[in-house]
């Protein structure tokens, strides 16, 4: 039985990424009309601007955290938007495709450039504590994981279907 509550733990948690990184996806499909293949490579740039903030100039995480996910990520989803993707609206699915890997491309090309391929320490948020679940041991880091994404999931429902920017989007008449 424990076996069975420990990867039931671990599939949700996994499965929990998983669907974080998937609405994203979905999201910006479904608002803009373009497959975003760098949508993962936007996510590396933060982890590496967070290590570079929170480790490498010693900033206090919850700082860090505001700045990287708050600002920093919007502002790059905003430009990104405005520079490139509004450009791709009607575009043929072969050019958005091609350009979205080649900014894939080009953002790992900056992120080495910047970074050197390297191993760096990233010690977890939280210390190894947590709560037992039916004699499994559960860390703070997968529960907080299981419901940032049921977070995630509640909120992209209200948006998308409680707002009026989600019927707009929704009907295709929102403008990307």
């Amino acid at each position: 039985m424990t076996t069975f509550v420990r990867l039931s733990i671990f599939g949700l948690v996994a499965g929990g990424i998983y669907f974080v990184v998937a609405s994203g996806l979905v999201l910006t499909y479904a608002t803009t009309g373009v497959f975003n293949f760098a949508h993962g490579a936007f996510g590396m740039l933060a982890a590496f601007c967070y290590w570079e903030l929170r480790f490498n100039l010693g900033w206090p995480a919850p700082l860090v955290l505001v700045l990287v996910i708050g600002v920093g990520a919007p502002l790059a989803g905003m430009m990104v938007e405005k520079v490139l993707v509004r450009r791709l609206h009607g575009a043929p699915l072969a050019t958005t495709l091609v350009i979205t890997v080649g900014l894939l491309a080009g953002l790992i090309g900056m992120a080495q450039h910047v970074w050197k391929p390297e191993a760096r320490p990233f010690p977890g948020f939280f210390d190894p504590e947590g709560f037992h679940v039916l004699g499994v041991f559960v860390t703070w880091h997968r529960a907080i994981t299981v419901l940032v994404a049921i977070a995630v999931a509640v909120g992209l429902r209200i948006v998308l279907y409680d707002t009026r920017w989600g019927h707009l989007h929704a009907r295709g008449r929102g403008r990307p």
